[in-house]
């Protein structure tokens, strides 16, 4: 009967008819899924018609004089066809995501793995270089430092000795 508060709440169906229509347009454009996108297509026609009959609803309900009934009666479960629709669509969309989302995933798991592999390797190799430098400048110095000992504990006090190094084990072999 306010037909101020009606061109209002009017004007407010429009415009949510209006980003239904943008947003489902948007999505059927960025989606692979050609099922989605006929079904995305299929829920915009009926949309559409679905539109047509409100406004037909809403003519209805201004000859009635602002009857609720005629304009409830015009439009009762006529929301239900594109709703389906919508729903199927967006299960198939989200099979797809599901279907992305276990790809990216075992590709994550891929490449940590790939990840801790190859810092593995870079662990083992840098021990074993550790371990050679280890065995070059302290323990084959200590070895000849045993070997010339144990020779001049036997008495032989003959053999020259070789001192490669500068070091603390260099030190005990001039010694």
């Amino acid at each position: 009967k306010d037909s101020a508060a009606l061109d209002r709440y009017w004007a407010q169906f429009e415009s949510s008819e209006a980003k239904v229509v943008e947003l489902s347009s948007r999505l059927s454009e960025s989606t692979g899924n050609a099922a989605a996108r006929k079904l995305l297509g299929e829920f915009r026609s009926a949309h559409d018609a679905m539109g047509q009959r409100y406004r037909s609803a809403l003519q209805a309900f201004k000859s009635a004089s602002g009857d609720p009934a005629v304009g409830d009666e015009k439009v009762t479960g006529l929301d239900r066809a594109p709703m389906e629709l919508l729903v199927r669509a967006a299960d198939g969309l989200s099979a797809d995501s599901m279907s992305a989302f276990s790809a990216s995933k075992a590709s994550a798991v891929n490449t940590l793995w790939m990840a801790l592999i190859g810092a593995a390797i870079v662990v083992v190799a840098a021990l074993a270089l550790l371990w050679w430098l280890v065995e070059r400048m302290i323990m084959d110095p200590i070895r000849l430092a045993v070997e010339n000992a144990e020779q001049i504990a036997r008495g032989d006090l003959t053999r020259s000795i070789e001192i490669k190094g500068g070091g603390e084990a260099g030190q005990l072999l001039v010694s």
